[in-house]
């Protein structure tokens, strides 16, 4: 980055994204359609984010006959960031893994 950084009042746009992969045991290999079960299951109970799941292709080679794959979605926060000086973002991601992913991911992975 060069220069100086903008100054506090200057408004920066940052949206803030966190990125979950659980890995697991599984006879076959990566499932797009997992990736896509889970994020569907975000996306009632994290209204502050926007759920993708990964679009991974399938792999080939060696890989694929992995049987420790990650199932993987994205959160995109909803609201940029502009200094929050009262951290709500951050007080969404604290949600996010005390409340919604605890109580979820079990439930996901033992359909998988």
């Amino acid at each position: 980055m060069s220069g100086p950084p903008p100054p506090y009042e200057e408004p920066v746009p940052a949206a803030l994204i966190v990125n979950l992969q659980i890995w697991h045991y599984r006879s076959e290999e990566r499932s797009p359609e997992n990736n896509e079960r889970l994020a569907s299951l975000f996306r009632n109970n994290a209204q502050e984010w926007e759920v993708i799941p990964s679009e991974d292709d399938r792999v080939t080679g060696t890989s694929s006959h992995d049987q420790f794959v990650p199932i993987e979605v994205r959160f995109r926060h909803q609201t940029w960031a502009y200094n929050d000086p009262g951290e709500n973002p951050m007080a969404d991601v604290r949600k996010l893994f005390f409340k919604t992913l605890r109580n979820s991911s079990t439930s996901t992975l033992s359909r998988s």
